[in-house]
């Protein structure tokens, strides 16, 4: 998708509706739930997934930290789990 639009996607629908993915269960975990996604300030992709109780588990604390550190790449909560990919670009 970068590649070709020359930027990163503002949402994961973006892939289906520039036909980048055909099939929308792509998007979405093993519960049926669609992926967190945002990219940050032009440095990092967040992606996250809620699991089987479909919330999120993760305190307030931690939810601040996932987007505000630099150190951490991965961060797990109850059934959940939010990766911090750094953006190339």
């Amino acid at each position: 998708y970068r590649y070709m639009e020359g930027k990163y996607p503002d949402s994961l629908s973006d892939l289906i509706n520039h036909r980048y993915i055909s099939n929308k269960n792509d998007i979405k975990n093993s519960e049926g739930e669609e992926y967190f996604y945002r990219v940050q300030k032009n440095k990092y992709i967040i992606l996250g997934s809620k699991g089987k109780n479909k919330r999120w588990d993760f305190s307030e604390t931690i939810r601040k930290k996932i987007f505000t550190s630099t150190n951490r790449e991965c961060y797990m909560g109850g059934d959940d789990l939010v990766v911090r990919l750094i953006a190339l670009f």
